[in-house]
């Protein structure tokens, strides 16, 4: 979405915009597995704040890649592989705006986000190219917790935190 999405609530069905006249329910599968939704409010809240964060595209590796002339690397990307491909054109449509990722939750309480192509819960590529839109000072906690993610997502010897 370009325009920030509607708030959910027990009267209102927030999301996408036409979602006010289409009714989808905030939790997948609710009516069909008959599930009751306990600390409504702080899971209305969670989804309102989640589907309100902005982002934009990273334009650094979207020109990279429209400018490359390295066919190995564009075969990597997108050879036999429809979603990277449509992920991309998705990217080069979005690319000049700031936009906004609604998410739903399903009958277990997960949380989803709605778009299957350019998502922060898709495939490396996909969350490649999503930058967000505002940025935030790093506190120290924070830069802890940066490094602690960066050696669990690289440790190739197996050193713990």
């Amino acid at each position: 979405m370009i325009c920030p999405p509607n708030d959910r609530s027990d009267t209102e069905y927030g999301g996408y915009l036409n979602n006010k006249f289409i009714k989808n329910s905030l939790v997948s599968g609710s009516q069909h597995h008959k599930h009751a939704m306990y600390n409504k409010d702080v899971v209305f809240s969670t989804v309102n704040s989640l589907s309100k964060i902005g982002f934009k595209i990273n334009l650094d590796l979207l020109n990279f890649i429209i400018n490359t002339k390295e066919q190995s690397l564009l075969d990597e990307v997108f050879k036999n592989n429809l979603s990277n491909l449509i992920t991309f054109s998705i990217a080069k449509t979005y690319s000049n705006h700031s936009f906004f990722l609604p998410v739903y939750v399903d009958w277990r309480g997960r949380i989803y986000v709605y778009s299957h192509y350019l998502s922060y819960q898709g495939n490396d590529f996909s969350v490649s190219l999503l930058e967000l839109n505002e940025g935030d000072i790093l506190t120290s906690a924070g830069l802890k917790d940066f490094y602690i993610y960066g050696a669990k997502a690289y440790n190739d010897n197996g050193v713990n935190k």
